[in-house]
């Protein structure tokens, strides 16, 4: 009975021991309970601050396409009027260029309006009296070359760049 005292014994503290830190790491080589945390935190540290500069880059590439819009409104600057006829959008900047071109052959002075969603419209005329568009725009509604879609933009809607 002693041998098997003695056999029992060391197994059942082996047993007990094996979920002490102290037995895991020196015995068994793993790491312990706050090296694991530490090496979780270091992680998570880690994690953050690749999210942070993935953030950073792209508020960058935002800041430089913001600037290269800048550059765009201010090639082309609009009048401080506060109503346009709008003749046309366009997706494509040619197709605007070709309309403005036509609006030059018939005696307008057309300005190009960029609105927020990408698209180019294209202004045959601009006033601070509505009136005098809604004039302009029933003279234009006459000619051959005008679409029947015209419409008068106001400023103050802010839709624009």
């Amino acid at each position: 009975m002693k041998k098997l005292t003695y056999l029992v014994l060391p197994l059942a503290m082996m047993f007990t021991l094996s979920s002490c830190d102290w037995f895991n790491s020196s015995i068994l080589g793993k790491p312990s309970k706050s090296e694991q945390e530490l090496a979780r935190l270091e992680q998570a540290r880690k994690d953050s601050l690749d999210m942070a500069a993935a953030n950073l880059e792209l508020k960058e590439q935002a800041e430089e396409s913001a600037a290269s819009e800048v550059i765009v409104n201010v090639v082309s600057p609009l009048t401080g009027d506060r109503y346009h006829v709008i003749i046309g959008c366009f997706k494509v900047m040619e197709n605007a260029d070709n309309m403005m071109a036509l609006l030059e052959e018939n005696d307008y002075t057309p300005q190009k309006v960029y609105f927020q969603n990408d698209y180019t419209c294209v202004s045959a005329a601009s006033s601070d009296n509505v009136n005098e568009m809604y004039q302009v725009m029933s003279k234009m509604l006459q000619a051959d070359f005008c679409p029947l879609d015209i419409w008068i933009y106001d400023m103050t809607t802010e839709l624009h760049r």
